[in-house]
């Protein structure tokens, strides 16, 4: 049952006479595009749960996950009258050469969120919740199952298999800086470049995968409105893999792994954000990493998760996004205000 209040005579300072408070929800699902909310008159609180994207596992192999988005969840003081701008991460997609792309990250910002300048951008947000990123294609060491980072947390995930990272695979981004390009033990060569991308991780964007053939559009929206090549797997030039996921600062894409294990890594995970923006600040907070391709129990256990949401791609499965792609993340905010 939703929370009720009335302020009638005698109300605390501030407080409209008369007026009946409730709990209500405002709900954002993926669009692939900005979407705004205007704080209404005299509301009292705001508490925001936001979900990051998955990313995607590969096409054509069982034993691959994309990393699952991360989770973020904290007050955000009410400025009274602002439109809001909430991202919604978009999920990672199979892309090139059947490796898997990283998801976008989900977030709450100011105004000044404009999808144009990610220096901008990245001032603007107020909480956000981390990308997984993809799984590399033909990463089966021994039959054993392989992951890409989960994102969230103050630190993304890194890539792996069986269970644990391992070298080659994407690292997650941090609370200052992208997940690093972890190089090759095979041989391959981060081309990335040439794309305008880079196989580390950067500001809100996940990193390319080594090798040169990119696929422009693949990384989960909105790692692409900065650059279409972002977030998204490659393979040639001796090298395969799959992508780091957008985050405050996005996880790297991978290098190439030994050909033991076998030659394509996967991508690390994008990091979550908690520290609010200029008069928007934030309290009663935390962020929090998946693992693997599997959501935080915090998340589970919000009631607001719902099914489809967050998750990494799985092979042969549709979250929503498609099959073998991540999901979507979703945003929801509950507030206090008059009904």
């Amino acid at each position: 049952m939703p929370f009720l209040q009335t302020f009638g005579a005698g109300a605390s300072r501030g407080f409209t006479s008369g007026l009946i408070f409730g709990q209500q929800t405002a709900t954002f699902n993926y669009t692939g595009s900005v979407q705004t909310w205007t704080v209404p008159a005299n509301t009292q609180s705001i508490y925001a749960y936001v979900f990051g994207a998955g990313g995607a596992a590969t096409g054509d192999t069982g034993s691959t996950r994309g990393g699952a988005g991360g989770y973020t969840v904290g007050n955000i003081n009410p400025v009274v009258g602002s439109t809001m701008k909430i991202i919604v991460g978009g999920g990672g997609v199979v892309a090139s050469q059947s490796n898997g792309a990283g998801g976008g990250y989900s977030a709450v910002a100011t105004p000044n969120w404009a999808g144009s300048n990610v220096s901008t951008d990245h001032g603007a947000i107020i909480l956000a919740a981390g990308a997984g990123g993809g799984a590399g294609d033909h990463e089966q060491a021994g039959g054993a199952n392989v992951f890409a980072g989960a994102g969230g947390g103050a630190t993304g995930q890194q890539g792996g298999w069986n269970g644990a990272a391992r070298s080659g695979a994407g690292l997650g981004g941090t609370q200052s800086a992208g997940g690093a390009y972890p190089g090759q033990a095979g041989g391959g060569s981060c081309t990335a470049a040439n794309s305008g991308a880079s196989c580390s991780g950067a500001t809100l964007r996940g990193g390319t995968a080594c090798g040169a053939g990119e696929a422009a559009g693949g990384g989960g929206w909105p790692n692409q409105i900065y650059g279409g090549y972002w977030a998204c797997p490659a393979g040639g030039n001796g090298c395969n893999g799959g992508a780091g996921g957008g985050g405050y600062y996005g996880g790297s894409g991978a290098g190439h792994t030994p050909a033991a294990q076998g030659n394509s890594g996967s991508g690390g995970g994008g990091s979550g954000y908690t520290g609010g923006s200029g008069s928007y600040t934030t309290s009663n907070v935390g962020t929090f990493g998946g693992n693997e391709h599997n959501v935080a129990s915090q998340a589970t256990n919000s009631g607001y998760l719902g099914s489809g949401v967050s998750l990494g791609g799985v092979f042969n499965t549709d979250h929503g996004n498609g099959t073998h792609n991540g999901a979507h993340g979703k945003v929801v905010l509950v507030f206090i205000a008059p009904l």
